[in-house]
């Protein structure tokens, strides 16, 4: 009997053995640092709003100006980008006011549920003229560009309708505003390709602040760092006993980064938390860890 309980002790512990060396297998695999392979695009999030502070622009609110941003946003989804819009803010969209493009920063920054690396602003313009008895307008769109957190400029584009649009001889307001989407689409679509071949190839520039950590960490740090999807480059901007600041180039989204600065401090075994800056990241390591 005695023989037979050793027999059922060893078996029940091999099992075990197999069982805790899967699981930490697991935990490995789902540990992998995230992103796109080599030669691959990363996917970014992105948040197209209409903006009116410039004199003569169209409330932002308008039902036409979710049609202009749709077809805006059509070649951005095409080379990758995930687009969001107003609808996915925490703060209401049709207050009556007009919003500042620093204040479409500070939503793209904290006013929306899913993290966002661009944000893309755009204008419509309509003049109109009156000749003979008729009505007469010109449409243009205007669209700038910015990289989260940083509020960077990336760049813009215009388009202006060629030829005047001939407004109906009896149009209200509604009747305005779908001659002005029908007309102004195909100019947005413009926008939206010259925007994606601008924004494709766009490497960021994160500010991230390690804070609290032994010079041990911070040289495994940087090692883990260069094994980051999309890392380019790393350059020192400031460092003492327990500090280290970089500017770190990527071409991987801030979802990435983020993500695997969770990953890189799991792995280093310390408690830690990351926070969103204004410039990027601050990792700290929580002290008495």
């Amino acid at each position: 009997m005695q023989i037979i309980g050793r027999y059922f002790f060893c078996i029940g512990l091999f099992l075990a053995v197999i069982g805790c060396t899967a699981v930490q297998t697991n935990v490995r695999q789902t540990s992998a640092y995230i992103g796109s392979e080599s030669g691959e695009k990363a996917s970014r999030n992105l948040l197209i709003l209409a903006g009116d502070e410039d004199a003569g622009a169209i409330y932002h609110a308008r039902t036409v100006q979710t049609r202009i941003g749709a077809a805006i946003s059509a070649p951005l989804r095409e080379v990758g980008f995930r687009v969001f819009d107003h609808r996915n803010l925490s703060v209401r969209w049709d207050s009556g006011r007009r919003f500042s493009d620093q204040e479409l920063l500070n939503m793209a920054a904290n006013d929306i549920h899913e993290r966002v690396d661009r944000l893309v602003v755009f204008s419509t313009f309509v003049q109109t003229y009156d000749a003979n008895g008729k009505t007469n307008a010109r449409i243009r769109l205007g669209v700038r560009s910015f990289a989260i957190p940083d509020g960077r400029h990336l760049g813009g584009s215009e388009q202006t309708s060629e030829s005047l649009l001939m407004l109906p001889a009896i149009c209200d307001g509604f009747c305005y505003m779908e001659t002005v989407g029908n007309q102004a689409s195909p100019l947005a679509q413009k926008l939206g390709q010259d925007l994606a071949q601008q924004l494709v190839n766009v490497v960021d520039s994160y500010r991230l602040e390690f804070r609290g950590f032994s010079r041990e960490d911070i040289l495994t740090i940087e090692q883990e760092l260069r094994r980051f999807p999309g890392f380019l480059a790393i350059r020192t901007l400031d460092a003492d006993v327990s500090n280290w600041i970089v500017q770190y180039d990527s071409t991987a989204p801030n979802t990435d980064i983020v993500h695997n600065l969770r990953i890189l401090i799991n792995r280093l075994e310390v408690m830690g938390q990351v926070e969103m800056t204004r410039a990027g990241f601050s990792v700290w390591k929580r002290s008495g860890i």
